[in-house]
């Protein structure tokens, strides 16, 4: 299949309804490991798992919004031969926005909730560690299956996938510590580490910036 190898270059419209259906592989698997992590984050206490499910929800909401793209690049390809540059470029940055602000949201919440724990930690259970993994096998997957083609949708699904599989090995890590020291306060200051880490990347989503 041809691609577009420019810096923001998108997919030829034959490998839209292809990279569709890659999109909406992604998208469950971050809505599994989304449920695990928050119900194994919520069971064991572990503030930082529940962290990355929500930086996986909003990594699961960018799988979707691909979807969408390459779902009406392809009708439009069917309808009419398919849209200019600049229209399939608008479409793209726009849902990329919508991400960004996602992403955003969830570090908000994710800021309050491990402040208000850095007083009164909560002790976690080490079980969380096997969570944490199956999260980050799963992110694994999803790297795999993102479209080989560089454009907005593609690169901020790459950052998503990547961040996430950063800030599992950050709460296996974290949980590891905890479980070795008896430092409860090591996962709300991970938790905001993974705030750190992330804000900068949505910030720059939410200004349609993606491509390097």
């Amino acid at each position: 299949m041809p691609h577009d190898h420019g810096h923001c270059g998108g997919a030829s419209h034959g490998g839209h309804e292809h990279n569709a259906k890659q999109y909406g592989s992604i998208t469950l698997i971050s809505a599994a490991i989304f449920v695990a992590e928050v119900v194994g984050g919520w069971l064991s206490h572990n503030l930082a798992l529940i962290a990355d499910a929500l930086h996986v929800f909003s990594d699961g909401a960018n799988g979707l919004i691909s979807w969408h793209v390459e779902k009406t690049l392809h009708k439009h390809k069917v309808a009419n031969g398919g849209l200019a540059a600049e229209e399939e470029r608008r479409l793209r940055t726009k849902w990329l926005r919508v991400s960004g602000w996602l992403l955003l949201g969830s570090l908000c919440f994710i800021t309050l909730e491990a402040v208000r724990h850095l007083a009164n930690p909560d002790a976690t259970e080490a079980w969380s560690i096997a969570v944490a993994i199956l999260g980050g096998l799963g992110n694994l997957w999803q790297y795999h299956l993102i479209p080989k083609e560089r454009n907005a949708t593609t690169e901020a699904q790459r950052r998503h996938t990547r961040t996430d599989a950063s800030i599992n090995v950050i709460v296996i890590v974290g949980s590891v510590i905890v479980e070795l020291t008896g430092w409860n306060v090591v996962i709300p200051v991970l938790s905001l580490v993974i705030v750190a880490l992330t804000v900068t990347p949505a910030y720059r989503m939410t200004r349609g910036q993606s491509c390097h």
